[in-house]
């Protein structure tokens, strides 16, 4: 088990556990453990084995359905950990010259290089009209569609029509993150990020991050040529464009005070 799957699972249990409104010496005593333990496993300095995770699902009393998700992506950590000591053991250049070996049979290599779209230049004073006029009618454009921007904060700059949601309370906000990437996992292009336990701990990194005002932006990419760009961004105010209004999604028009956050999503 790789040190980010410990990270993410020890966050995801740790998220499970608040969740519960249960303390981790409840916890640890219900599952034949240490606090200190559990302790270590939520925050990812102990690989915790199967039986561990089985014994604090059980403790916490997650259904069946929840507990085989975490049960599986368990498995195939440890599974993959296993492999990388066999891959050490036996020394990296047996798996280089495999490579090599597929390499030289290939007969068209192709580069994958990911773009972004640059940021508009503001026209100075003396740009000629229809270069002020092309720059007016980007930014115009840009504001109503759903293309990510380049600094996560500027989703504040574009229209409500494309905030998919607004809530005053980050745990609100990370549960509909959790809700979109659940309906999107079957369609990630990586096995590693279908895993629930992953997923799990992306939704538990949300919350905190949120809680404090910081920013979530995740990326995944789909089936061939999609991409998935979905954030959610604090504001009222947000750290990095304070300057910048919260926008009331067009489904919701609260304007409930206190920390909210906004979520966009473009694929």
């Amino acid at each position: 088990m790789s040190e980010s799957q410990q990270r993410d699972l020890g966050r995801a249990l740790r998220a499970l556990r608040t969740a519960a409104g249960l303390t981790g010496e409840t916890v640890a005593r219900r599952a034949s453990m240490s606090a200190g333990k559990l302790s270590k496993i939520e925050n990812g300095k102990v690989a915790p084995t199967v039986t561990d995770v089985d014994l604090i699902l059980t403790a916490l009393e997650v259904s069946e359905a929840a507990k085989g998700e975490f049960l599986r992506a368990a498995r195939v950590a440890v599974t993959e950990a296993t492999a990388w000591r066999v891959l050490r053991r036996m020394g990296p250049w047996k798996h280089q010259q495999a490579i090599r070996a597929i390499e030289a049979q290939a007969t068209i290599l192709r580069l994958f290089q990911g773009q972004l779209i640059p940021g508009l230049l503001q026209p100075t004073a003396t740009s000629p009209p229809e270069v002020a006029e092309r720059h007016r009618h980007a930014v115009t454009h840009w504001r109503i569609t759903e293309v990510p921007p380049l600094e996560t904060a500027n989703w504040l700059v574009k229209s409500a029509e494309v905030v998919r949601g607004t809530w005053k309370h980050p745990k609100e906000a990370s549960q509909w993150l959790g809700e979109r990437l659940a309906e999107q996992r079957s369609h990630f292009a990586s096995q590693a990020d279908r895993d629930a336990v992953r997923l799990a701990g992306k939704v538990a990194y949300a919350t905190e991050t949120l809680a404090w005002g910081g920013d979530v932006c995740l990326g995944y990419y789909l089936r061939r040529p999609l991409f998935l760009s979905i954030a959610v961004v604090a504001c009222s105010p947000n750290r990095t464009a304070s300057e910048q209004p919260c926008p009331v999604s067009y489904r919701s028009q609260s304007t409930a005070a206190g920390p909210r956050t906004i979520p966009s999503r473009g694929a």
